[in-house]
């Protein structure tokens, strides 16, 4: 299996610092966006991809008990490390009910996770960032610096500009975040 294999390479490479990572692991990269710079873009061929792949919820949870399985084992082994897994590559909120799935299930199985996830924040709405700040997910947001050189880069495919799309969607969550009194993560 895939997640075996990348699963394997991590936790033999970097003995301290083990993480899942879900969506890219698996190939499975949708955006919302056409950024000329990403590394899924034509501007790097062979590099990587966007990709119509559908990773299922079952797949997920799958790679979320494998990981748990080499967490557990560097822990008997006393390494004593925070597990975290990440939802990156591409939107991975255009795949939000995979992302509630692995969180649920972590939280039902008492696996005690920093989540985080990368995300372009277009299409955070008030579901999702109520999820965000009840799970204290982290959440990474990519702004390409000031407003004319985001816009250049990061656009729709219809070549529609973002950055004022974020900076509102940023200042939501923020202003949600501090009404409820956690303390989420919020990183530009």
């Amino acid at each position: 299996c895939i997640y075996t294999k990348f699963l394997c390479i991590t936790s033999l490479h970097f003995e301290f610092h083990l993480s899942l990572i879900l969506f890219d692991l698996f190939g499975e990269i949708h955006c919302n966006f056409f950024c000329t710079r990403s590394v899924y873009s034509d501007y790097y061929p062979g590099l990587k991809s966007y990709s119509n792949k559908n990773m299922s919820v079952s797949t997920a949870i799958k790679a979320v008990d494998k990981y748990v399985g080499f967490h557990n084992e560097k822990h008997k082994r006393g390494i004593i490390i925070e597990p975290s897994i990440t939802f990156y590559g591409g939107e991975p909120f255009l795949k939000f009910e995979i992302i509630k799935s692995v969180v649920n299930y972590c939280k039902s199985k008492n696996f005690k996770a920093k989540i985080y996830a990368t995300t372009n924040g277009t299409i955070i709405n008030d579901e999702i960032i109520d999820f965000i700040i009840e799970n204290e997910i982290h959440v990474m947001f990519s702004l390409d610096g000031y407003k004319e050189n985001h816009d250049r880069n990061r656009v729709f495919a219809n070549n529609i500009p973002t950055f004022e799309l974020i900076l509102e969607n940023i200042k939501k969550i923020q202003k949600k975040k501090k009404k409820a009194g956690k303390r989420t993560i919020v990183n530009v």
